[in-house]
């Protein structure tokens, strides 16, 4: 059962990683460009900071997290939950997962009504560029709605392993290896 939650997740993961890769490829030429514009040709692009600011970081951030969790990289006190017999640091892990799932399922339910309340009422930014505002919030539903989905598969690998008395399969659980690779 797990597999069958797993594979629509990880599919969705490598298709949010490869988004972020040209976001994040996205900021670095906009910010060259911009740069070298305001620089050699004192004419800055005036579009640059809204674009990025409103579009493509909360897009590079939000959509990552999911990723960044599954493959250790979020900010983790393992110094702690190393130490815990193999049954306490699975309980730890189905508290951790289920205080995620429900903060990010919040926070994906209220980025989506606002993006979806923006879309309704056409809500723009005042300025030169008129940006629509709704993207915003529906990249930071898109992002939440997958680590929420992801910390839930964890805490039900977890819980299962707990109630099975087996270890948790690796595969479905933030990387195992990452407290004995060390800090990057």
């Amino acid at each position: 059962m797990l597999t069958v939650l797993k594979i629509p997740i990880e599919i969705t993961e490598r298709l949010m990683n490869s988004i972020c890769s040209v976001l994040i490829f996205l900021i670095m030429v906009i910010v060259t460009a911009d740069v070298l514009m305001r620089y050699i040709f004192t004419s800055p692009l005036s579009w640059s900071y809204d674009m990025i600011g409103m579009y493509l970081m909360p897009g590079l951030f939000f959509l990552i997290m999911s990723k960044a969790y599954i493959s250790g990289s979020h900010v983790n006190v393992d110094v702690i939950s190393a130490r815990f017999p193999r049954r306490l640091h699975d309980f730890s892990e189905i508290l951790i997962a289920s205080i995620g799932t429900l903060a990010f399922a919040l926070i994906a339910i209220a980025g989506a009504e606002r993006g979806w309340d923006g879309f309704l009422a056409d809500e723009v930014l005042a300025g030169s560029i008129p940006w629509p505002t709704w993207p915003a919030p529906l990249l930071v539903a898109l992002g939440s709605s997958l680590i929420a989905a992801r910390f839930l598969l964890s805490g039900i690998a977890h819980a299962q392993a707990l109630a099975l008395g087996s270890p948790v399969d690796s595969a479905l659980t933030v990387a195992a290896t990452h407290a004995k690779e060390g800090f990057e």
